[in-house]
């Protein structure tokens, strides 16, 4: 399986812990939301991802952003390993528990933080494109102890970017690492330092004005090895430029999930 996916039977917007739940609240159309999973299952199916699946649980409404549940990575002997997720806000906290079930029955080599450090998952630790290293994201949703315990767990170097804005709360909102030069970016969201450090490692940033960001332009989901982009639909100039630089990309409409902060990359949880 290259990702795991819950199912949006229980989808709403019912309480606020982002900014945009303020307008979304009360607001999601239950039938539209089913329609855009499926269609972004159908996505999947003709591309040939292969996907793991929970059915989500009642009472849980952002259990669907799969993406925060966990990091998977291989061990040192190469086994199935994850580090499962403690969520920042209390609201989400009851959904690590459904995942780590999943997980263990899956055959994962299970690891737990330390109960009073923050961890938002795949939301704010990615991947470098090759693997070699990890980005991370804090300020928000994930304690920057965390990142040490990570580069601890896992053997791998966890580089910190400092997240500055409320509406850019997960790293993977404002960047998407893509090759050895290119990221999709969202400058504004994180401190100089942060900034500096982007810049320094990405020759070919497509940066993103703020309207692209506000619409998760970078919560897209790269199918690494295979060029393949799949977004949300409503950033024509950054799906030109990707097809400029040699990506087929694939629109797949998040509207009603935009509407509690989430696009596609945040309804996936990438498994290694």
């Amino acid at each position: 399986m290259e990702i795991l996916r819950t199912m949006p039977k229980h989808f709403d917007v019912v309480y606020v812990i982002n900014p945009y739940m303020e307008a979304g609240l009360g607001n999601v159309d239950k039938r539209k939301a089913q329609e855009e999973w499926d269609a972004l299952t159908r996505l999947y199916e003709e591309l040939g991802v292969d996907y793991g699946l929970l059915e989500g649980e009642e009472g849980l409404p952002d259990m669907v952003f799969a993406a925060n549940a966990a990091l998977t990575f291989k061990g040192p002997n190469g086994e199935k390993s994850v580090i499962i997720s403690n969520m920042e806000k209390k609201e989400r906290k009851p959904e690590s528990a459904h995942y780590e079930k999943w997980f263990r029955d899956h055959g994962y080599t299970i690891y737990k933080l330390p109960a009073h450090l923050s961890f938002s998952g795949t939301g704010d630790i990615l991947y470098h494109h090759d693997r070699s290293f990890l980005w991370g994201g804090f300020g928000f949703r994930t304690s920057l102890e965390t990142h040490r315990e990570v580069e601890r767990i896992t053997g791998l170097e966890v580089k910190s970017l400092r997240l500055i804005d409320p509406w850019f709360y997960d790293l993977d909102t404002c960047l998407a690492p893509l090759t050895e030069d290119t990221a999709l970016v969202y400058f504004k969201a994180f401190d100089e330092a942060s900034q500096e450090l982007i810049r320094n490692a990405f020759s070919d940033p497509i940066e993103l004005t703020d309207d692209e960001a506000r619409n998760f332009t970078c919560n897209s989901h790269h199918l690494r090895d295979r060029k393949i982009m799949i977004m949300n639909g409503r950033s024509p100039r950054v799906a030109e430029e990707l097809q400029r630089r040699g990506y087929t990309v694939h629109a797949s409409p998040t509207d009603e999930f935009l509407k509690a902060g989430g696009s596609v990359a945040c309804m996936k949880m990438a498994l290694v």
